[in-house]
């Protein structure tokens, strides 16, 4: 049983990384880590998201104007320092239209 219920929130998971990267790619940010050695990184519980000439710090700032709350890559220990790590554990597919939202405000805001 637990095996099942794990493999079940696994994609889960996987499914909701994949409409949150969906979202965050559509309005104009970059994905900052695409492989993993030689492999592409797969969608688990955080991603790597940059925005054109923001660097972390001033991105993870700028994004909690509008009520999204993320961390620096450099927080994390990595070498980039362009990104942000975005944990995606809280946001449920009921509020992916909420997310969108908001970052269609953002690239609205910052063309």
């Amino acid at each position: 049983e637990y095996r099942r219920q794990r493999q079940m929130c696994i994609r889960d998971s996987g499914r909701r990384a994949e409409k949150v990267k969906e979202i965050f790619l559509k309005y104009g940010f970059e994905q900052v880590y695409k492989k993993d050695m030689d492999e592409p990184v797969g969608n688990g519980f955080y991603l790597t998201m940059s925005y054109p000439k923001y660097d972390g710090n001033d991105l993870m700032l700028e994004l909690l104007r509008y009520g999204i709350s993320t961390i620096t890559l450099k927080s994390t220990g990595s070498v980039r320092h362009e990104g942000l790590r975005v944990c995606i554990s809280f946001i449920g597919l009921e509020k992916m239209p909420t997310l969108e939202n908001k970052l269609q405000k953002f690239m609205e805001d910052h063309k």
